[in-house]
């Protein structure tokens, strides 16, 4: 039998080399695709910018704060930068768009590095809060702090807070309260405290309160009346119990202390003089006795030591009333007062003190933001844990560093408080906000052209 003979030649004349010439039904449906798709997309595109509808050209939704402005993109993206008209598809959202809103001032005047608002406050992401900025755009210039001239105020390299972050300045420095009112919280944080009805045992809400919570009734006595009110700015708001609750009032004598600390000026009267300034006091105590002297509501007392020119206890009205006058006030000056206050006499024949003003601290980190109200779930004791041992004024009870990172720990951590810089950081020195102008109206409104919308 002979044997085949198979050349490559031959074998390739049993294709058909025009295959990829024919039209398929697939290859007929990928061309119609491929001119149809981009046909519709660019006239849904034309279409949309004649009806003014931008929709097609967002980026993503609006933050909540910025939903008025709908879909009404060229509020905020303008191809206008500082009066000069830019070439181009794209319109960013420039600085002078958001300023026409927030007024927001600069940092500092030093600084070398001044970021655009869109680039730490990132639209098109949703429901976010645009003020919570991301602690990469503060590090830019903190993680090697410059200035444009001098030397920096502040610490050069700060990274995050959970673990570069440097101690709190009073902390770090070893500062002393300058207050001059004499306290020792050791003594009256004991179990045995003599109150107006025994035995007490103070808390913390006892003395230190929340400008929102100065009117509520104190435990010892009805003193919230004499309180002055606080400041509109810290009075407190039925919508929203935040407000008024930062920072803890400066401790007042007539909130405070007036309860068990009475301030009486004579033996024979349990009456107190007002805690005001010594010569008020000198007048108050001055008529009190005239009043009583002469009256006979006050009982004479024995004098500790002889009148000086006054023999055998024979004391004229004038006299008497002079030398009791002295009496009660060196009693007042030189313990009732010098328990708490800086009692200081000018010279030895003065007769009125001079009392210290009582320089007491409200804020201690000037650079920061805090509140105490989302910490209300935790004991004073926790974060104040030197205040039961304290007995000096001078002791600055503030906690460290070391104490809040114990719960804002990093943010990827699963059981960790959030510890973002913009949390007890402002950027912008809102002190130097300018006037506001305002650049929109009503016509921003996202209602519906139907006028109907929720209560």
């Amino acid at each position: 039998m002979a044997r085949r003979i198979r050349t490559a030649k031959k074998l390739g004349t049993r294709h058909d080399l025009n295959y990829f010439k024919r039209v398929t039904a697939s290859a007929r449906w990928r061309k119609i695709l491929s001119i149809a798709l981009p046909v519709a997309f660019l006239v849904w595109l034309f279409s949309s910018g004649v009806m003014g509808n931008q929709l097609p050209y967002s980026s993503g939704p609006v933050a909540k704060a910025h939903s008025v402005f709908a879909t009404q993109c060229s509020s905020c993206h303008s191809n206008m930068v500082n009066g000069i008209k830019m070439v181009g598809f794209k319109n960013n959202a420039t600085d002078e768009a958001c300023l026409n809103c927030h007024q927001a001032p600069a940092h500092q005047k030093n600084q070398v590095f001044t970021p655009t608002c869109a680039s730490c406050h990132v639209e098109h992401r949703g429901i976010v809060q645009l003020t919570h900025t991301a602690d990469s755009n503060c590090v830019r210039c903190h993680g090697n702090l410059a200035t444009a001239s001098g030397t920096p105020r502040f610490e050069r390299t700060i990274f995050n807070f959970d673990s570069k972050h440097p101690e709190f300045a009073p902390v770090r420095s070893g500062a002393r309260d300058l207050g001059t009112i004499a306290f020792n919280h050791h003594v009256h944080l004991g179990a045995d405290i003599a109150g107006p009805k025994g035995k007490v045992r103070l808390v913390c809400d006892d003395c230190h309160r929340a400008p929102a919570d100065a009117n509520r009734t104190w435990r010892f006595a009805e003193v919230q009346k004499a309180a002055t009110p606080p400041p509109a700015a810290e009075a407190p708001d039925i919508l929203r119990p935040s407000s008024g609750r930062a920072y803890m009032l400066p401790v007042t004598y007539a909130r405070t202390c007036a309860a068990c600390h009475t301030l009486q000026f004579d033996a024979a009267s349990a009456e107190s003089v007002p805690h005001e300034k010594p010569e008020i006091v000198h007048a108050f105590v001055m008529e009190k006795l005239a009043k009583g002297l002469a009256g006979k509501t006050l009982k004479p007392v024995a004098f500790e030591r002889p009148i000086p020119g006054v023999r055998g206890g024979l004391v004229s009205s004038g006299s008497y009333l002079q030398a009791r006058l002295r009496d009660d006030e060196q009693l007042l000056w030189r313990k009732t007062c010098k328990q708490c206050h800086a009692v200081n006499f000018e010279s030895a024949s003065a007769s009125l003190p001079k009392i210290a003003a009582s320089n007491i601290t409200k804020i201690w980190l000037k650079n920061a933001v805090f509140s105490h109200y989302p910490h209300q779930s935790l004991s004073c004791e926790s974060c104040h844990s030197a205040t039961a041992n304290s007995q000096e004024t001078s002791d600055v009870l503030l906690p460290g560093v070391a104490t809040c990172q114990q719960c804002h720990k990093s943010a990827g951590a699963s059981n960790g408080a959030e510890n973002g810089c913009f949390l007890c950081h402002q950027y912008h020195d809102w002190k130097q906000a300018g006037p506001r102008n305002p650049a929109h109206g009503m016509e921003l409104t996202a209602i519906p052209a139907t006028g109907k919308g929720s209560d």
